[in-house]
């Protein structure tokens, strides 16, 4: 089998797929013309991979997102070619911790006090007061692995913990509100009662641009933001102008519209915000995690050719 690998990963996921198969890799670039003659394709979240990608690959037979989520991925263009489509989310303690550390950043106004600590001025201590945590409410869009998790690290931080989720009543989500006090709530009212708020939820055609003008509206004034998620589901032009306005006191960001992050980009010159370039799950710990998660689904692929192969040759023989 010939496997393409797009972007970056641990050596060691490399090294035991090169034992079994050919492996070609991709870290940054044009990598269509390797897609003609290839049996599985790899890929990271800031690879696009489009119909016209698929139509190139006539020998594609499985497609696997080394992290979570595809929105990335022309998935009906895959599956209308009978291509498996499959994802290795096994970075999520990674991706809760450092949602976490941007949490905390905001919380007590880092990146500005930082930026203002490096133009000299040292009486900013005394203009911008940042806030204990014990009492205030961290609204959570999406109550999945992530989203879990991060209830699980900030409800033992002193927050509230205040949930959005499209399928609240799955009895794992029930299980960890029941543990950390979360309650289940609309979208509205968790934007109203929220003094930090943090994103988990996948791109799609529902959550594409769900948190624009009118949603930023009705949140308090100087909520604390994080987004390790995806950028798509807030409207850029409303984020700016809340982070403008102070109406986001500050945000910590690790995932954007366009990666990677223009060096000109407006959201790198604003005081109140922390840009990290899409890191959650950039721990030696998350990327072994995923590449054996990797080994294994092309593994299991490769086993089940091997079956239906043999399957069809017994067929003809008997």
């Amino acid at each position: 089998m010939k496997i393409l690998l797009l972007g970056h990963y641990h050596q060691s996921m490399i090294d035991e797929l090169a034992v079994r198969h050919a492996v070609e890799q991709v870290k940054d670039g044009d990598f269509t013309k390797y897609l003609h003659d290839i049996d599985t394709l790899v890929l990271r979240s800031h690879v696009g991979i489009t119909s016209a990608d698929i139509d190139r690959a006539g020998r594609l037979s499985l497609i696997i997102k080394a992290g979570s989520g595809f929105d990335n991925i022309d998935v009906i263009a895959a599956r209308n070619r009978g291509i498996l489509v499959d994802s290795t989310p096994a970075a999520s303690t990674s991706v809760a911790d450092h949602a976490v550390a941007l949490l905390l950043c905001g919380w007590r106004r880092l990146p500005l006090f930082s930026s203002e600590l490096r133009a000299g001025n040292w009486g900013i201590k005394y203009a911008q007061l940042a806030r204990d945590i014990e009492g205030h409410t961290l609204g959570i869009l999406g109550f999945g692995q992530i989203g879990r998790l991060m209830a699980k690290r900030s409800a033992a931080l002193g927050f509230n913990i205040s949930v959005f989720d499209r399928s609240p009543m799955k009895r794992e989500k029930q299980l960890v509100a029941e543990q950390t006090g979360a309650s289940f709530t609309n979208l509205e009212e968790l934007l109203s009662r929220c003094a930090a708020l943090s994103i988990h939820l996948p791109l799609t055609r529902e959550t594409e641009g769900m948190i624009g003008d009118a949603e930023f509206n009705r949140m308090p004034h100087g909520v604390v933001l994080v987004n390790t998620g995806r950028a798509g589901v807030l409207k850029r032009s409303a984020l700016l102008a809340a982070l403008r306005s102070g109406k986001i006191a500050s945000a910590g960001l690790d995932v954007f519209h366009s990666e990677p992050l223009n060096p000109a980009d407006e959201l790198l010159n604003l005081p109140n915000v922390l840009c990290t370039p899409h890191v959650g799950a950039q721990t030696s710990e998350a990327m072994e995690n995923v590449g054996a998660a990797v080994v294994r689904r092309i593994e299991m692929h490769v086993t089940g050719l091997r079956g239906v192969i043999k399957e069809r040759n017994s067929v003809v023989s008997g």
